[in-house]
C-alpha cells in the first residue's frame, strides 16, 4: 500500500502529461494533416502591373462576393462614384477576362427610408432546400449604412436582382450586437450557407469578429413570397476573435499592436484528408499600416468555428496600395483571392496561389 502511495504522484503526473499531449494532437487548430494550411497565404497577384478584375474610372469598387452558382462566375461588390450626391451601391459582373479592368452593372440602388445614403456588404447563399437543386434559390444579403441587415432575390434567367426587404430590415442593427454593447458600429457583414443554416460572420466596433446563425428554412420561405420579408426570432452573437488575438505580419505586437479588425468573410472547406475546416479572412490594421490576414480551425460542427487560430502570414504581401475586404473562391479547381485594392483609384483585384493553374473564362 505504501508503495502503491509513494508511486501515485508519479502515475498522475504521466497520465496528465499523457492526457495533455493527447489533447495536444486531438486539438483540432493543430492536428497534423496533409493539406492543412492550404489556400491561407502566399497569394499572387495575376498580374502585377494590372491586377484588377473589375474596374470603373472615377468610382470607387469594394467589398468584392462571389455567387454560389457553379454554372458560372458571377461577382457582387460596392461601387461609389466620386460626384456629389452618390450613393453607394451593389454592382453584379460576370468577367469575361481575368485582369480586363472590366466596368461593372449596378444591381441594387439604395431607395427605402431604412437603407440611408448606401448599399454595402454583399453577399450570396442558396436558400433551396433540397440538398442538390436542379435550380438555385439565390439570396443575397445587404447592409444598410447603420450596419441593418437586408435582403435580395437574385431573379433566375434575368441576372438582376429584386429587393424583399422594403419597409422594414430583416435584421436591424440592434439585433446584430452582442449583449451589452447597445450603440457598437457594425461592419461588414458576410452570409455564409451550412447545411440548413446561414452562418452571419461580421465585426464589431472594428474590435472583434463575431458570429450568429439564421435558419434556412424561415428565409426560403421569404424567398418564396410565402413568409414576410422580417426575421422574429432573436439571434445569439458569439465572439471568434478580437484585437489581442492577432498581430500585424512582421510587427512586435508590443510596440504596435493591432488597432482595427474588419472586412471578414468565410468558408468552410473540405481539405484532401475529408476534414472539414472553417477559414476565416480579415483585414488588420495599426496607424498607416495594413494587412489581410486569415484564421483557421478544425471543426466537425456546422454551427460555425469555435475557436480559430490566426496565421501569422499574410494573405498576400508585397502589394502596392491600400488592400482591403478580402473573399476566397474556387473556380474550376483554382483558387482566387478577390479583394479591393487602392491605388490610384479602388478597384477588385485578384490573386491566386504561385503555382496554380489559372482557368479560362
Amino acid at each position: 500500500m505504501s508503495v502503491l502511495t509513494r508511486c501515485l504522484p508519479w502515475s498522475v503526473s504521466l497520465f496528465t502529461l499523457a492526457v495533455l499531449g493527447c489533447g495536444t494532437q486531438g486539438d483540432a487548430t493543430v492536428l497534423p494533416d496533409r493539406f492543412p494550411r492550404a489556400g491561407l497565404a502566399g497569394f499572387v497577384l495575376l498580374e502585377e502591373d494590372n491586377p484588377f478584375v473589375l474596374m470603373r474610372p472615377g468610382c470607387e469598387l469594394d467589398q468584392p462576393a462571389v455567387s454560389p452558382d457553379p454554372r458560372k462566375l458571377v461577382l457582387y461588390g460596392t461601387v461609389r462614384c466620386r460626384e456629389p450626391g452618390a450613393k453607394t451601391a451593389i454592382f453584379s459582373a460576370q468577367p469575361t477576362q481575368w485582369t480586363d479592368g472590366q466596368d461593372p452593372t449596378e444591381a441594387l440602388l439604395p431607395t427605402q427610408p431604412w437603407e440611408g445614403t448606401g448599399l454595402f456588404s454583399p453577399s450570396v447563399v442558396d436558400a433551396a432546400l433540397a440538398e442538390s437543386p436542379t435550380q438555385p434559390n439565390l439570396l443575397l444579403f445587404y447592409q444598410s449604412d447603420d450596419g441593418s441587415l437586408g435582403l435580395a432575390r437574385v431573379v433566375e434567367g434575368e441576372d438582376r436582382l429584386e429587393k424583399l426587404t422594403l419597409s422594414a430590415p430583416l435584421l436591424p442593427a440592434s439585433a446584430l450586437r452582442p449583449p451589452g454593447d447597445p450603440r457598437s458600429v457594425i461592419g461588414r457583414l458576410y452570409a455564409l450557407r451550412v447545411a440548413s443554416q446561414v452562418l452571419l460572420f461580421y465585426t464589431v466596433a472594428e474590435r472583434q469578429i463575431v458570429t450568429a446563425s439564421l435558419a434556412l428554412e424561415p428565409l426560403h420561405r421569404i424567398a418564396q413570397g410565402t413568409a414576410p420579408p422580417v426575421l422574429s426570432e432573436p439571434i445569439t452573437p458569439r465572439t471568434l476573435l478580437t484585437l489581442s488575438d492577432v498581430t500585424l505580419p512582421g510587427v512586435d505586437p508590443k510596440t504596435r499592436p493591432v488597432e482595427t479588425l474588419t472586412d471578414v468573410s468565410a468558408r468552410r472547406v473540405i481539405t484532401p484528408a475529408d476534414r472539414p475546416r472553417w477559414d476565416l479572412f480579415f483585414r488588420v490594421g495599426a496607424g498607416q499600416t495594413s494587412s489581410l490576414l486569415a484564421a483557421t480551425t478544425y471543426d466537425e460542427s456546422p454551427t460555425g468555428p469555435q475557436a480559430p487560430l490566426p496565421l501569422s502570414a499574410p494573405l498576400i504581401k508585397g502589394v502596392s496600395g491600400e488592400p482591403r475586404s478580402p473573399v476566397v473562391t474556387t473556380y474550376q479547381g483554382t483558387q482566387f483571392l478577390l479583394f479591393g485594392l487602392k491605388q490610384v483609384q479602388r478597384g477588385i483585384a485578384i490573386a491566386k496561389l504561385p503555382q496554380a493553374v489559372t482557368p479560362s473564362l
